[in-house]
C-alpha cells in the first residue's frame, strides 16, 4: 500500500514522510519546552534567593511570564515547608471495633445496627465465655458488656480483662439493667470506664460510644 495522502494546501499533497518529519518537529519542540520547565522546577526547589537572570525569556515559551516563574517559585517553596511523608499522623486504616457481651440477642442485634450505623463495626457474644475468647481474637477498642450474663457473670469478665495483658487497657461501658451504687462502684473498682444503665437512648450510648474510642 502507498504512503497516506492528505488534502493538499497548497497543491502538493502532504504524504506520509512528510506527517512523520512534522511529528518528530513538533516532539522535539515539546521535550525543549518541558526541559525549560523542569530546569525551571529545579531552580525553583533551590528556593535560590538570586533574581531570575534578564535573558532567561529568551528560551522560555511565552506563556512562562515573570508572574507565573514567581507563582512556581512560591509553590515550591511552600511545598519545602510540609512534613516528610514519615511525618506525617497516618489516618486509621480500619473502622474501631466492638465486642458486645449480651445474653439478650434482640439487644445484640439492636447494638449492631446501632454501631453499624455509625461506621463502627462490632461483634456479639451471648454469654461470659465467648466475651472472654472473643476478646483475644476479635481484638475490639472497645468492649459493651451486660453484667447478668451466664457462663461467667459480668463483674468476673471484667476482672479476668483487666488481668490479660491484650485487654487490660481496652475501654469497658457496662450497659446493664441492674442499677445500683453497689454495681457501679463494684464495676469501676473492677475496672470499667463507663457505665450505663437499660433502658437507655441510643443517642447518649453513641455518644458515650464515641468517648471511649477518641481515646484510642
Amino acid at each position: 500500500m502507498g504512503e497516506l495522502e492528505a488534502l493538499p494546501r497548497d497543491g502538493k499533497p502532504v504524504t506520509g514522510r512528510s506527517w512523520k518529519n512534522m511529528d518528530e518537529a513538533f516532539t522535539d519542540i515539546v521535550h525543549g519546552i518541558r526541559g525549560v520547565v523542569n530546569q525551571l522546577i529545579a531552580y525553583a526547589e533551590l528556593k535560590s534567593q538570586l533574581p531570575i537572570p534578564s535573558d532567561i525569556s529568551q528560551a522560555l515559551p511565552a506563556f512562562l511570564t515573570p508572574e507565573v516563574i514567581g507563582q512556581l517559585i512560591t509553590y515550591a517553596e511552600l511545598k519545602s515547608q510540609l512534613p516528610a511523608p514519615s511525618d506525617i499522623p497516618q489516618a486509621q486504616s480500619t473502622p474501631p471495633k466492638v465486642l458486645i457481651m449480651d445474653d439478650d440477642t434482640v439487644m445484640g442485634n439492636y447494638l449492631e445496627l446501632l454501631l453499624k450505623n455509625a461506621n463502627i463495626g462490632s461483634q456479639h457474644v451471648i454469654n461470659g465465655e465467648q466475651g472472654l475468647m472473643a476478646a483475644q481474637k476479635f481484638c475490639p477498642h472497645l468492649i459493651v458488656l451486660d453484667l447478668a450474663m451466664p457462663v461467667v457473670e459480668g463483674f468476673e469478665v471484667i476482672r479476668r480483662l483487666r488481668a490479660l495483658p491484650s485487654t487490660r487497657s481496652t475501654s469497658i461501658i457496662v450497659l446493664t439493667g441492674l442499677d445500683s451504687e453497689e454495681y457501679r462502684m463494684k464495676a469501676f473498682e473492677l475496672g470499667a470506664n463507663d457505665y450505663i444503665k437499660k433502658p437507655f437512648r441510643a443517642e447518649e450510648l453513641l455518644a458515650r460510644v464515641k468517648v471511649q474510642l477518641s481515646k484510642l
